[in-house]
């Protein structure tokens, strides 16, 4: 499997760190390595402002990509990686201070 930082020829946009919902919570059943996701801030009107693809590389202890075959953890960090490179800035820039 490469990683996304071999696929997008970039280092990671940010990392965060996640608690992945459990089933009875609404989550999925199960989550896998590059698992494609959207994104959307807690205060964006997602009518106005849509949201983002922007999907997680989730790492291992070692700060390292899980291999594909790797359960996921209910909790860790992950790298993010921003698709469309035009809205790299709009979306880092929220956090902006």
């Amino acid at each position: 499997m490469k990683s996304y930082e071999d696929i997008h020829g970039h280092n990671q946009d940010f990392e965060v760190s996640y608690r992945l919902y459990s089933q009875s919570e609404g989550g999925l059943e199960s989550p896998s390595q590059h698992m494609r996701c959207d994104f959307a801030y807690a205060d964006d009107d997602i009518e106005k402002s849509g949201i983002y693809m922007i999907h997680p590389e989730f790492l291992d202890t070692n700060g390292k990509p899980l291999l594909a075959e790797e359960p996921i953890p209910s909790e860790g960090f992950a790298s993010m990686w921003i698709l469309v490179p035009e809205m790299r800035e709009k979306v880092q820039c929220k956090n902006c201070k």
